[in-house]
C-alpha cells in the first residue's frame, strides 16, 4: 500500500504495463451491453450505479471549488491511467465490432 500523495510515475507505468496485458476492457457506461456483446451474458439486474448522479450532486452541494482541486490533483495520475485504459477499450472493441468477429 502507498501512502495519499506518494505515487508516482512509475507506478502509473506499472499499472498501465498490467493493463497491456488484459486480452479486453470493459467500460462500466456499458457494462452490461458490453459483457453481451462478448459473452453473450444478460446481466440485467447488475449494479448501474444509478446513484451516481445524486452523490455528484451532493458533493457539489458540499464542497468548495478548492476541494475539488485538491482531489484532481491528487488523482491526476488516477486519471491518466483511466485515460490510458478508455484507450485500451476503444481499440479492444474496434477489433471485437469488426465484421470478421460477427
Amino acid at each position: 500500500n502507498i501512502p495519499p500523495g506518494q505515487v508516482s510515475e512509475e507506478h502509473l507505468e506499472k499499472a498501465k504495463r498490467k493493463l497491456d496485458r488484459f486480452d479486453l476492457i470493459f467500460s462500466m457506461g456499458n457494462l452490461e451491453g458490453e459483457l453481451s456483446r462478448a459473452f453473450g451474458w444478460s446481466c440485467e439486474e447488475a449494479d448501474s450505479r444509478q446513484d451516481r448522479p445524486q452523490f455528484i450532486e451532493l458533493m457539489k452541494k458540499k464542497w468548495v471549488r478548492e476541494q475539488f482541486a485538491a482531489v484532481r490533483t491528487r488523482n491526476n495520475l488516477d486519471l491518466s491511467l483511466f485515460k490510458y485504459g478508455m484507450a485500451l477499450h476503444k481499440l479492444d472493441w474496434r477489433v471485437l465490432n469488426h465484421p470478421a468477429f460477427k
